[in-house]
Formats: C-alpha cells, sequence, structure tokens
C-alpha cells in the first residue's frame, strides 16, 4: 500500500455506469438504509475508489465487506469476493492510476442482530484496510 494516494468508499442505492464515457455515478447516496420490517434483505452498492502513485503498476487485491465490532472483535457479516487489479492510466500514463470497484450487496439480515444497527463497510487492499464508512441499517 506505500503507493496509494487516496482511498474512499461510497455507500449508495445504485450506480449508473455509461457505456460510452466509462463514467461512473452513485445515485442516491446512504448512510442510512430504511428496511421494511418484514424484509429478509438489504440491497444497496458500495463504490471502493483508489488513486496510487503513476509507478505502481502491480497487480494488487481489494476487498470490500460489511462488519463491524463487538466485544472488541471485527464480526464481518457479509464480504465480496476479493477483486484483483492494476491501476488505470487511460488519460495520462504519468497521472496517478486508479480503480473504481462496483460491489452489489444482496445483505442476508436473517444471521444479524434483530436490531440492526450501525455497521462498517471496509475496504482493505492487499490484505490491509484502506477505507470504510459507516452504514446503519434499521427497520421501518
Amino acid at each position: 500500500m506505500e503507493s496509494l494516494i487516496s482511498a474512499s468508499v461510497i455507500i449508495c442505492e445504485s450506480v449508473l455506469a455509461e457505456k460510452t464515457t466509462e463514467l461512473i455515478s452513485a445515485i442516491r447516496i446512504h448512510n442510512v438504509v430504511n428496511v421494511p420490517i418484514q424484509a429478509t434483505f438489504a440491497h444497496f452498492f458500495v463504490l471502493t475508489y483508489l488513486h496510487a502513485q503513476a509507478a505502481d503498476v502491480k497487480h494488487h487485491t481489494l476487498q470490500v465487506q460489511l462488519g463491524r465490532w463487538e466485544d472488541e472483535k471485527w464480526v464481518p457479516y457479509a464480504a465480496a469476493q476479493p477483486r484483483t487489479f492494476v491501476y488505470g492510466r487511460k488519460v495520462d500514463p504519468t497521472a496517478p492510476g486508479a480503480f473504481i470497484l462496483t460491489t452489489e450487496f444482496n445483505l442476508d439480515l436473517r444471521p444479524m442482530p434483530a436490531a440492526l444497527g450501525t455497521f462498517l463497510v471496509h475496504a482493505s487492499l492487499d490484505g490491509e484496510s484502506c477505507a470504510w464508512a459507516p452504514l446503519t441499517l434499521r427497520r421501518r
């Protein structure tokens, strides 16, 4: 992670990826997801956005998961498959590299605490924490 310049996690309702421009839009950014009383799943997307120094051309692995600290121990409730990538440099090979990962969560609420609550969406790069964002799940 020595070449990492920035890392961000955005939680949203949906993601728009334009085919012609390859631009990505986060639609309805969330920090709270209201879950219907009888629902057994919660659906949302996570955009993880990384920038690295221009000289970084190595393969890296990024993983996104949702969990929280309980009794001083990290408890993961959902995890996406790790994604291997190389930073992109389409605009200028001397500019910082970038990588955007879109992760869709269909979160099974049945094994989670009945009251739900606040969790962390956590991104790890090559096995080390690089970004996180809180997400509160509440019944409505």
